[in-house]
């Protein structure tokens, strides 16, 4: 007997044959009882054609049924092959005997169920053996829904359903399904998504899901709090209402390439709005999520808020620039080392001390540029230092320069540990060669005191303490000196010049503690003001434009003088430009030193220029002050002597370049190989002689005025250059390949004629053109005879001051008159001479002039031109001859009035009214 569970197939044609067999038995029974109907009333042929027609029929039935079965069979292995391939186990039973049609993977089908899975399923539900009505009734209730076996700890999942069996019969066919694994499945899916949920409640940082569309599909808590909105709203939101207008296209492009499978995943730096309006940065990385046909159909954002970290990196990249700035502009040396010792970092204070430029100083190490005696110390305190047996160290020594020389030096060495675990060196370099100079004749001196002691230590104990008190002197200088230097070594906040950072709107960002204590503010107080607010508007104006250049590139070096808490202070400022780590101007790095008492200390006026009495001398005074209006170029002519330079500094200093330094170069005076240099400057090496760089009168004058005194001595080839400097306002120095801009005035005197030597060709026209802007002539000083009192008193008050006189010589009327009878060849230049050889060979206070050849003073007669028509007027023309009159009357009685009125012939109150009227 055949197991319940046999093979599909053989089953199933056992049921199909049992089918047919009963079928054609009836089929047969039917025939032959209608034959024996009919064979009570049929002859024997009818018989024989009955039976025929029978045979056929008999024969068609056999080839129908053989093809019924064939059909039968093609259709059973169809069916075979598909219930072969279910993952359930299934049973046909007989709706009424409960006894069993068909039944599957019993024997571990396919290996889905085991055998005795199989037969534990049979058992449990009984199924297959046959019982009662009310087991099977029981059975069948149990196989509706999923069934959970205890012992094995199975789940199945259990249909039944009633169908037709192939000899009509109903047949219930039930299916069970093994869900255990999808059960299983089902509650570890639960379990991970309830600790995803705990994770992203939890998280610390901002994480959403959006759909392919940017939509936020969910949001955990922490988005909630960074960005202000409920998840509600965050459901109504997009991933662009919470961007940054400025990074809108690439957050699209982004999610666009996520979505079409083009990224496996990005990771960016964004601007994000929150809901109150503010923006903040943030570190947002998105990753996709596929569905089952491997589309993208979500993504998962992770959002970092990196707000603090940009602003440490802001500020640490303006630290940079700082240190960078003060780098360059320090005074001392400063170099930087790898850990053999090869330098990696030179400022441009080291290029000027040791002639190297950066990139050959990059090719060098630390031994390269030291003297051979001190080569073995140096090398075991770098190795100490690279070894971390030392942090820093300090020594004297003496170094090599490019061009073989050799120096002293203080140096300051301290290790920079990276973090790397490398060791690189900093040190800072001060050149004390003026100090060992001194030091060394004092140990010369002090050697000389002591070997005169041990000779004459009884004679010259007097002079030994003396000694003795000045080497302790010494020695406290010496001592001063040295801590000098160390309050020097201090970068800025111990500058003794005032260090100042402006930005790009000119506003102090930065002092140090000299300014502060320049100008008696603290800090906090000047970077809230402005240059109006603490030099005035004048100075403010010059100081703007400074800038305003610095900030197009330049590099400005000019002496100004400004009001200082009320009182005029002259700098000498240099003022660069700071540039970021695009090489962006960034603002204004500027140091400015107190030159005033330097100034102080140059030569005296020896005239000043003053109104005389004489109506040609204001008349050029007046074109003068006019002129100093404007900057425009100014040519002086004249004779020689007769104070075109005076009146050059007369000219700036009613200009408003007053507060800038005012330099004067005489052309004639300077051999023709120098002038260039002189006027222009030059660069380092650019001659035999030119070991650095020198700035020429030109850039000196930096807002101010430069006088080019006897223009017409300059060489041809220097004027061409000073031509194209009038016109561009720039040039280069000798040797130079930079252009440098200046903003000075340039005043030009010459005791020449131009024109005439245009003619000849010794002075070039176009510059002569460009000259004669405002031409003004200083009259010799035989043409304002009424201004010799004037210029005498002058003279004699600055003689008395520079000799040491006990009082101002005195000159009498007669002498007086004598001095207005000459002719001054030399001008005012002459007088200034003769009356210091008067002082010489005079005996007292009065000055006598017999040495001097001139017509006598009774002969000598005034005279006065008047043009027709009279310019302006008739009135004005009367009045300056009534001035000039009682001037001359006054000059040639020595200033006594009563001898002045006898020389006019008026009264003495006739004298006193015209005095007043005329404001004498």
């Amino acid at each position: 007997m055949k197991k319940p569970g046999g093979d599909i197939t053989d089953q199933a044609r056992e049921q199909i044959v049992s089918a047919k067999t009963s079928s054609s038995i009836g089929s047969s029974e039917k025939s032959a009882s209608r034959g024996r109907r009919r064979n009570d009333n049929i002859s024997p042929g009818d018989c024989e054609s009955e039976l025929a027609r029978l045979t056929r029929q008999l024969s068609e039935e056999t080839e129908a049924r053989k093809r019924a079965e064939e059909k039968a069979d093609t259709t059973l292995k169809l069916l075979s092959s598909v219930l072969n391939t279910l993952d359930s186990t299934i049973w046909v039973i007989d709706s009424e005997t409960r006894s069993p049609l068909l039944a599957t993977a019993l024997q571990g089908h396919a290996g889905r169920f085991s055998e005795e899975q199989a037969l534990m399923l049979l058992n449990k539900f009984s199924v297959c053996v046959p019982g009662t009505d009310q087991v099977a009734d029981q059975a069948e209730e149990r196989l509706k829904g999923e069934f959970h076996d205890i012992d094995s700890g199975q789940r199945f999942d259990v249909s039944a359903v009633e169908v037709d069996w192939t000899d009509g019969r109903k047949a219930q066919l039930t299916i069970a399904s093994d869900v255990t694994a999808i059960r299983h499945t089902e509650e570890a899916l639960r379990e991970i998504e309830a600790r995803f949920r705990a994770t992203l409640d939890n998280a610390a940082q901002a994480i959403t899901l959006t759909d392919d569309k940017g939509r936020f599909t969910q949001v955990n808590p922490a988005w909630e709090k960074m960005f202000g909105y409920t998840a509600e709203e965050a459901a109504r939101l997009t991933h662009v209402d919470v961007t940054h207008p400025d990074f809108l296209e690439i957050s699209k492009e982004k999610l666009s390439a996520l979505t079409r499978g083009e990224l496996d995943l990005y990771r960016m730096e964004k601007q994000y709005i929150r809901k109150d309006g503010t923006a903040f940065w943030a570190d947002l990385s998105v990753t996709p999520v596929q569905t089952l046909d491997r589309q993208v159909g979500a993504a998962v954002g992770v959002i970092v808020d990196i707000t603090e970290t940009k602003k440490a990196q802001e500020a640490l990249q303006e630290r940079d620039a700082l240190i960078s700035a003060l780098y360059n502009k320090v005074a001392q040396a400063i170099a930087s080392t790898d850990h053999k010792g090869k330098f990696i970092e030179v400022n441009p204070a080291f290029e000027r001390m040791f002639g190297y430029t950066r990139s050959e100083a990059l090719e060098l190490t630390h031994l390269d540029i030291t003297v051979p005696e001190f080569i073995v110390l140096s090398e075991e305190k770098a190795d100490a230092l690279f070894k971390r047996e030392l942090d820093s160290y300090r020594m004297e020594k003496r170094y090599f320069r490019k061009d073989g020389s050799t120096f002293w030096a203080d140096v300051s060495i301290s290790a920079i540990h990276q973090p790397d675990n490398r060791v690189q060196s900093v040190g800072i370099i001060v050149d004390i060669s003026d100090r060992k100079k001194a030091e060394e004749a004092l140990q010369k001196a002090h050697d000389e005191l002591e070997q005169r002691v041990l000779e004459r230590t009884a004679e010259l104990a007097e002079t030994n303490e003396k000694l003795e008190r000045e080497i302790g002197e010494r020695a406290r200088t010496q001592e001063a000196l040295k801590e000098s230097e160390e309050r020097f070594r201090a970068i800025f906040e111990t500058a003794k010049d005032c260090v100042f950072i402006k930005d790009r709107d000119l506003r102090y960002t930065l002092i140090n503690p000299s300014m502060e204590s320049l100008l008696e503010l603290p800090a906090a107080v000047i970077m809230k003001s402005t240059d109006e607010d603490l030099f005035g508007p004048e100075s403010a104006d010059h100081l703007h434009q400074l800038d305003l250049r610095v900030l197009t590139g330049e590099i400005i070096e000019a002496e100004h003088t400004r009001p200082v808490r009320g009182i005029p202070m002259t700098f000498l400022d240099i003022r660069a430009p700071m540039r970021n780590e695009r090489g962006v101007i960034a603002g204004i790095c500027g140091i400015s030193r107190n030159i005033t008492e330097r100034t102080k200390t140059g030569p005296a006026k020896v005239v000043t220029v003053e109104e005389g009495p004489s109506a040609t001398m204001r008349s050029t005074l007046a074109e003068a002050r006019m002129a100093a209006k404007t900057d425009i170029i100014i040519l002086l002519t004249g004779e020689s002597g007769a104070g075109k330079d005076h009146l050059a500094r007369f000219i700036h200093d009613n200009s408003r370049r007053a507060s800038g330094p005012f330099y004067a170069i005489n052309c004639a005076a300077i051999p023709p190989e120098l002038a260039e240099s002189e006027l222009f400057g030059h660069e380092a090496g650019a001659f035999t002689g030119a070991k650095r760089r020198k700035r020429g009168l030109l850039e000196l004058a930096e807002g101010g005025t430069l006088l080019l005194n006897e223009i017409g001595e300059l060489p041809l080839h220097l004027q061409a250059k000073l031509l194209t400097f009038l016109d561009t306002r720039s040039f280069t120095r000798v040797g130079g390949e930079k252009s440098v801009t200046v903003s000075a005035r340039l005043i030009a005197a010459t005791n020449r004629h131009l024109d005439e030597e245009v003619a000849k060709g010794r002075f070039r026209h176009d510059l002569y053109y460009r000259l004669n802007v405002l031409s003004i002539r200083v009259p010799p000083l035989k043409e304002r005879i009424e201004d010799i009192p004037t210029l005498v008193r002058q003279i004699n008050s600055h003689l008395a001051q520079e000799l040491q006189l006990p009082g101002t010589p005195s000159i009498s009327g007669d002498d007086m008159a004598k001095l207005c009878a000459y002719k001054w060849p030399g001008n005012v230049r002459e007088l200034r001479n003769v009356l210091e050889r008067s002082v010489i060979v005079s005996d007292g206070q009065e000055l006598k002039f017999d040495f001097l050849e001139c017509e006598a003073a009774a002969t000598s007669l005034g005279s006065w031109t008047i043009h027709f028509p009279p310019v302006p007027s008739f009135v004005h023309v009367v009045t300056e001859i009534r001035r000039n009159l009682i001037l001359e009357a006054l000059a040639r009685s020595g200033g006594n009035k009563q001898e002045a009125s006898r020389l006019l012939g008026v009264s003495r109150y006739t004298l006193r009214r015209q005095l007043k009227t005329l404001k004498l």
